[in-house]
């Protein structure tokens, strides 16, 4: 296309669908404020943006789930509703985070995970609930994670049940233990895996072939051992895999293994 004129902030891919979020009027020749869909072929807009087409409420930040978009930015309306520096596209309105962020406040990160939504900024209270630069948003309520942080959050990252942030704080908010600029927090309590039911078929492994570390794929929650045996069926290396720890490879010789899960094989190849 024929671009966006003038400043993006950050991008958001679901599928094969991507989102600019940022301080801008057109993208591709087509009126589109402060955010945007490229589809492959050409942007257009989602309803009648967020912010404004000048001045200071624009966007920031933009994560998405499916046709879902957030954004967050430093703007106080989303389409024609009301929407305080955090707001929802559905794939046809926009709509309020509850009531958003309080007083003077930006927001400067979004990231899914599952049904949560995370954001971080400069914020003392989001949705009524004192956050202190960062927050959780459940589909029906914010919430704050522990005593949040003495400064602004500008980065977030999920892995399983654990948050890595990164910005301009050096303590958590209530100054209990500095961070220096990073921290990680444990947002939900990590579940025990289930036993792999009898009736698995096995595993995909994923890279393969391989060098360092493999992925195999589990039913969701479940945890197992995998057996990686060489050509003459000797057990060359053993260990638990779930969805968060791949099976170490490395210093296995080249050549062509079985991996077994249960009762089923796998085969892999070692580069």
């Amino acid at each position: 296309g024929t671009g966006i004129n003038s400043v993006v902030n950050d991008l958001a891919l679901s599928g094969t669908t991507l989102y600019a979020g940022g301080r801008f009027s057109q993208a591709g020749g087509v009126p589109a404020i402060n955010v945007a869909r490229w589809d492959g072929t050409a942007w257009s807009p989602l309803g009648a943006g967020a912010g404004t087409a000048t001045g200071t409420a624009y966007v920031r930040a933009i994560a998405a789930s499916g046709t879902t978009v957030y954004v967050g930015g430093t703007f106080t309306t989303a389409g024609s509703v009301s929407a305080n520096h955090v707001a929802r596209w559905d794939g046809t309105t926009w709509s309020p985070l509850g009531t958003g962020l309080s007083g003077i406040a930006d927001c400067n990160t979004l990231t899914v995970a599952g049904p949560d939504l995370y954001m971080g900024g400069y914020c003392a209270s989001v949705g009524g609930v004192a956050t202190s630069g960062i927050a959780r948003w459940d589909g029906a309520a914010w919430s704050a994670l522990g005593t949040g942080l003495n400064a602004q959050a500008k980065a977030i990252v999920v892995a399983g049940p654990d948050l890595y942030v990164g910005g301009g704080f050096t303590t958590v908010g209530d100054g209990s233990k500095v961070t220096a600029c990073f921290a990680a927090y444990r947002s939900r309590p990590a579940a025990a895996p289930a036993l792999l039911s009898a009736s698995f078929a096995g595993p995909t492994l994923f890279p393969n072939p391989a060098t360092s570390m493999v992925r195999l794929t589990l039913p969701a929650g479940t945890a197992a051992i995998a057996t990686v045996l060489d050509a003459a069926s000797r057990v060359v290396r053993r260990a638990a895999v779930d969805a968060y720890h791949p099976l170490d490879v490395r210093g296995l010789a080249p050549g062509v293994y079985a991996v077994r899960v249960g009762a089923a094989t796998a085969r892999l190849v070692i580069e």
